[in-house]
């Protein structure tokens, strides 16, 4: 699973290696960074993912609409060609695979305590508001079950 080419230098004592841990943690979020070489400079570009197994997709769109919206792909139509040409599909294996997780108070420096300045956690939390229609949905087209009751837990 962990390789040297995955293994947590910085704070390894934070290092996740279980598999069904970094799994979850997959599953919790939909928004990945891909970082890549062009022209010897690097490019990050943020996208969504999915996890299928033991694989995760980024821009697959059938799987990553059905895991980011259950029932979506039965509603919507099929992508035609040329916004297929246009879409990069890329499956990454979690063969080689690690994860950092924190989940306790900070551990201020000596040095750091007593001087008056506030530490702690501020708990961030990722929420779906009500559904909204597009401006040019035409009448009569009631917002589907799955969107009204959607949530991510």
């Amino acid at each position: 699973m962990a390789s040297d080419k995955t293994r947590i230098r910085r704070l390894p004592e934070l290092a996740v290696e279980d598999l069904d841990q970094i799994e979850s943690i997959l599953d919790e979020g939909f928004i990945c960074h891909v970082a890549y070489l062009m022209d010897d400079r690097p490019v990050v570009i943020p996208t969504l993912y999915a996890r299928d197994g033991g694989r995760v997709h980024e821009r697959a769109l059938d799987v990553v609409v059905e895991a980011l919206i259950p029932g979506r792909l039965a509603d919507i139509r099929r992508p035609t060609t040329k916004e297929l040409r246009k879409t990069a599909i890329i499956a990454v294996g979690l063969e080689e695979v690690s994860a950092k997780a924190h989940a306790s108070p900070p551990e201020d420096a000596e040095s750091d305590l007593g001087t008056g300045v506030w530490a702690g956690v501020i708990p961030l939390e990722l929420a779906a508001g009500a559904p909204q229609p597009a401006p040019d949905l035409e009448p009569g087209v009631d917002i589907p079950d799955y969107l009204t009751a959607y949530r991510r837990s």
